[in-house]
């Protein structure tokens, strides 16, 4: 079994595995489907992996700016901490912290896998970023869960 780690519990990529996955992609205030959730239970049958889930199980739009600010570190330090970076771009969200992680992990050389489906609103935005990187864009769910085993069957 995966180690599956959600914020805002504390991890240490030491304290577990050498090779972590983080779930970057639109959550917009639980706007979004719960991708999260469904990717981490396919990826649970690795047993040498850690997936950081930046989705709160209870999340309040209204975080006073302390918690909000930890929140932030979180994503960031698991970003940091990750050996992958998995996005999703949900079509009925705008996703723009989303869309600065991508930006953030491309311009860093992170290993990073994309999917984006047609409709989002900024899907040529994502698609020549993409390209600009040499970054495969799947335009669905199959195709990028694939890529994501088969990395993680490689390297982990």
């Amino acid at each position: 079994m995966a180690t599956i780690i959600e914020a805002p519990n504390v991890f240490s990529k030491t304290e577990y595995s050498p090779y972590t996955i983080f779930l970057a992609g639109s959550i917009e205030n639980g706007k979004a489907e719960d991708w999260q959730d469904k990717l981490s239970k396919t990826l649970d049958r690795f047993d040498n992996i850690v997936v950081l889930n930046p989705r709160r199980k209870h999340w309040d739009p209204e975080l006073d700016e302390k918690k909000l600010r930890f929140q932030i570190i979180w994503e960031q330090e698991g970003i940091n901490a990750s050996n992958l970076v998995v996005f999703y771009f949900d079509p009925t969200t705008h996703s723009p912290i989303s869309l600065l992680e991508l930006g953030q992990c491309l311009g860093a050389h992170k290993k990073v896998i994309v999917y984006c489906p047609p409709t989002f609103f900024r899907h040529t935005n994502v698609e020549v970023t993409c390209e600009r990187y040499h970054v495969k864009l799947h335009a669905d769910y199959h195709t990028f869960v694939a890529e994501i085993i088969g990395h993680i069957s490689r390297f982990a």
